[in-house]
């Protein structure tokens, strides 16, 4: 179960938030600053976080997991807007984002 949750809204004049949630209702939402893509990008990979909390920092500061994101990117700069277990889910948001935005979708998960 979810109870606490960030997520960005990207809108077409890309004045972007960030908002905050509990059990999905935004309590708080703040500006987001980053660039306008050059191009968006699927990929799958291996990626680490820490877990320095609770009980589980016990186990290992790092946890390992497979997972697909869409990232913008900017000449050689990325911002990773999205993560999910599901290629599908991750390849309907990057086209989404795509059209929104009307920049080139890649799906690097192909290559």
């Amino acid at each position: 179960m979810m109870v606490f949750s960030v997520s960005y809204k990207i809108n077409k004049d890309f004045k972007n938030k960030k908002l905050y949630a509990v059990f999905g209702l935004v309590l708080f939402e703040s500006n987001l600053s980053f660039e306008f893509p050059d191009y968006i990008s699927v990929f799958s990979g291996s990626f680490s976080i820490n877990n320095d909390w609770a009980t589980v920092s016990a186990l290992g500061t790092k946890e390992r997991h497979e997972k697909t994101v869409v990232r913008f990117f900017t000449e050689n700069r990325k911002t990773t807007v999205f993560s999910t277990n599901n290629y599908t889910k991750a390849l309907k948001k990057a086209s989404e984002l795509s059209d929104l935005l009307g920049v080139k979708m890649y799906d690097a998960t192909k290559s």
